[in-house]
């Protein structure tokens, strides 16, 4: 039996980079990040995303946790990982203890034992379970704290609260592949929709939220929680030393070894077949456009003037002093006249006066600046925060008496509502469809966690979202955006965190892969993504700021990668979509393909850190190749016949 000692190294994803290995027994496998278990797999087949202890704070926000000492003992059909470490606000509140077995027969076990040093609040502090996408619309069966059983399914729809409560055990199936037992001991678990939030996840955590938080660790307490997972096959699995099986789950390497988890499509080119034009085109593409800050001068005026998006997207409060609002409206004229491009104005409405009064207010200040908006999105202000199951709505007026109000008051435009936060308040708070031109929305991928993969893979969400608000609001256009991967004003705390450290976090405003080309990869996913599943407008970015697509260089303004995409795309909506076939691993690739009416304009976005070869196969260009760097997009230009 071998025994192997990790030492933690820097930081990762959410706050810490630790150092990544594949654990293996038999054909259960596991990627161990720090003290996190990821894509645990039986038989080849995904079981869990994640297994790992987390500790929320009065914010929501996950404070990091120090690995101190990894001890592994490894056999064929066996391994065991000892994981000491600390968290907390300060880093050491808590001292941490996990234990992992894993067993051949299909058999794992998390166990945690959580000592408080000193006193702390926390809003959660526990084990968390991240179930993949593939059990959606799955049976099964819930064990409950009160010993009762349930029969259900994991919800297709994104469901607005937890769809599972006062869990002990779990039992379903994924496919007709495995069949997974999951007991879960120390306190009272329940499940959520992470699809909310675009995580491409549910999650089961303890405590219930229903219960008050944030609530204290008393110094001196010790929590203990385990869950034991049993999976058994239900069919013959795909030997998992076949070279194939290998290459497309990164298990390449044996026990002891670093693990790449975008192995796939590295060795072998990815073949991608551009088709016929769909009945989809490609909609508006808008930008974000900051009417609160003197950040604007008159080479962004002039930039916009180039670059001409579809639509711009800006701001407005009510209850602005006179002064504020003229000078903001001021900004926007100048903004949206030089794009020349329709605007959506986004009224936060402060609810102190009637409706009418205070937008009649901000009427007043917009017609003096000469702006004159195609669409106007009114929402609450109290609606900027999230509201969590089981807390109390805040009082507001009823959604409905504002949208009357706008139309009486905006005339023409037409008139939106639904959130400037996510979908999740969305679907916590659902206005009435009738008395809307347009539903809104917005995502941001960072919400949770902060790595690359998981940024990647809420790509993979995208689907269920469309999907669920079309289910909501059939009759009702819906526009999203402007989204960003940075975390633009944050619902579930009172502020976003800084970023002094420059690491990947979640939460924050200032995510350090905005300006960089991972920015457009992950954009051209999204827009590709929400154009595929039905968005009449998309909004990515803003024109400065940290969402910004714009950076100062040697005293001259300079767009980023993802400004230079953005640029490429709002001269292409309209045209309509080519069918785009490909046979590559799931969350690796983007594809992006339009026809001008001149020629095929095709986008391919590597969403992996390794160069990719494609070949790109296209009526008269059969066999292309394009070689695409690590998280970067290339654009290729394709004769028509």
């Amino acid at each position: 039996m071998a025994t192997v000692a990790m030492a933690d190294t820097d930081a990762m994803g959410g706050a810490r980079c630790e150092q990544v290995r594949v654990l293996r027994a038999g054909t259960l496998h596991a990627r161990l990040e720090g003290h996190a278990l990821r894509y645990i797999r039986f038989a080849n087949v995904e079981v869990l995303r994640a297994l790992q202890f987390a500790m929320r704070g009065a914010g929501w926000e996950t404070h990091p946790f120090d690995v101190r000492s990894t001890r592994i003992r490894e056999t064929s059909d066996y391994f065991e990982v000892v994981i000491d470490g600390t968290t907390g606000p300060s880093g050491d509140e808590l001292d941490v203890s996990i234990a992992i077995e894993g067993h051949a027969s299909g058999r794992l076990t998390y166990t945690t034992i959580a000592s408080v040093r000193r006193a702390v609040e926390t809003n959660r502090t526990g084990i968390v379970m991240l179930h993949p996408l593939s059990v959606s619309g799955e049976r099964v069966v819930a064990e409950h704290d009160d010993g009762t059983l349930s029969e259900s399914r994991f919800p297709e729809r994104i469901e607005p609260y937890q769809p599972f409560l006062a869990l002990r055990a779990l039992r379903h199936a994924i496919g007709d592949q495995v069949e997974v037992a999951i007991r879960m001991t120390g306190d009272v678990f329940e499940m959520e929709d992470q699809r909310n939030w675009s995580d491409a996840s549910f999650k089961t955590y303890s405590r219930p939220i229903a219960l008050p938080w944030p609530y204290p660790l008393a110094a001196g307490e010790t929590y203990v929680q385990r869950v034991d997972i049993d999976v058994r096959p239900l069919t013959s699995p795909v030997a998992v030393d076949d070279p194939r099986i290998a290459r497309e789950q990164g298990l390449e390497q044996g026990p002891g070894q670093d693990f790449d988890a975008h192995a796939p499509g590295r060795s072998q080119p990815i073949r991608i077949q551009i088709g016929a034009a769909t009945d989809t085109r490609l909609p508006s593409i808008g930008l974000g456009i900051d009417a609160d800050a003197d950040v604007c001068d008159a080479s962004h005026v002039d930039l916009l003037g180039v670059l001409r998006p579809n639509h711009l997207v800006a701001t407005i409060c009510s209850d602005d002093d006179a002064a504020s609002l003229a000078l903001r409206f001021k900004r926007i004229a100048s903004l949206t006249a030089s794009a020349g491009a329709d605007l959506v104005l986004n009224v936060i409405l402060a609810c102190r006066d009637t409706p009418d009064a205070e937008l009649e207010t901000v009427r007043h200040a917009m017609h003096a600046a000469g702006v004159a908006p195609g669409a106007v999105f009114v929402t609450p202000a109290v609606d900027l925060k999230a509201v969590l199951p089981g807390s109390p709505w805040p009082a507001a007026p009823s959604l409905e008496s504002l949208y009357d109000a706008a139309r009486r008051v905006f005339g023409p435009a037409k008139i939106g509502g639904g959130t400037l936060a996510y979908f999740a308040e969305l679907n916590r708070k659902r206005p009435d469809p009738a008395a809307l031109d347009f539903i809104g929305f917005t995502t941001c991928p960072i919400v949770h966690v902060a790595d690359d993969e998981s940024v990647v893979e809420t790509l993979s969400c995208i689907e269920f979202i469309a999907r669920s608000v079309k289910a909501l609001f059939p009759d009702v256009p819906f526009w999203v955006g402007p989204s960003s991967i940075a975390m633009r004003a944050n619902p579930y705390g009172a502020q976003t965190p800084a970023n002094p450290s420059r690491l990947k976090i979640a939460q924050t405003h200032d995510d350090v892969r905005q300006f960089e080309s991972f920015a457009a990869a992950w954009a051209l996913g999204y827009i590709a993504e929400f154009a595929k599943h039905g968005a009449q407008r998309i909004g990515v970015a803003e024109l400065t700021g940290f969402s910004g697509i714009t950076l100062a260089s040697n005293g001259r303004l300079e767009l980023s990668a993802l400004g230079h995409l953005l640029a490429a795309l709002y001269r292409v909506t309209g045209y309509r979509l080519l069918d785009v076939s490909a046979a590559y691993p799931a969350g690796s690739t983007a594809v992006l393909a339009v026809d001008d009416g001149a020629v095929h304009r095709v986008w391919i976005a590597n969403l992996t850190p390794e160069r990719i070869c494609y070949h790109v196969d296209h009526g008269s260009n059969p066999h292309r190749r394009v070689e695409v760097d690590g998280y970067s997009v290339a654009p290729i230009v394709l004769e028509v016949c």
